[in-house]
């Protein structure tokens, strides 16, 4: 039996990774708004404790929050003496991309191992006693 999640069942990288991004939204969707929260607050705990990848010289915090917020004000400043409408939607498809390249390889490990628990014991005590997720 072939691997599914293997790179040679699609036809280039992008699509592997929207497959990888569908997925983490179905899983991410199943589960509780506490497990979310918790997934939350580990990420930015875990991120704050991990200096920025990228830091601006302007930036006086060393957290990822901060340079992202330093960050989301740059671009709002470049927008504003451009004359641009600001809008909330847009500075956020900005600056997300950014926010989710920092997240350095061994913090997402961390996440996807927390989420792999959650989902498992999501498995064991579902609703009603029925199996609500299948991991792997």
């Amino acid at each position: 039996m072939a691997n599914p999640t293997s790179l040679s069942n699609f036809r280039n990288l992008e699509e592997y990774q929207r497959s990888v991004r569908q997925a983490g939204h179905r899983v991410y969707h199943h589960l509780t708004e506490s497990q979310k929260s918790e997934l939350k607050h580990m990420l930015r705990e875990e991120m704050n404790r991990t200096p920025p990848a990228t830091s601006s010289s302007r930036s006086n915090s060393n957290s990822w929050t901060s340079t992202l917020e330093h960050t989301a004000q740059e671009l709002i400043r470049a927008k504003n003496d451009k004359g641009d409408i600001i809008d909330a939607n847009g500075l956020v498809e900005e600056v997300l991309p950014l926010a989710h390249s920092s997240i350095p390889p061994a913090v997402r490990q961390k996440l996807f191992a927390r989420i792999f628990e959650m989902t498992n014991a999501s498995a064991i005590v579902g609703a009603a006693g029925e199996q609500t997720l299948r991991p792997s």
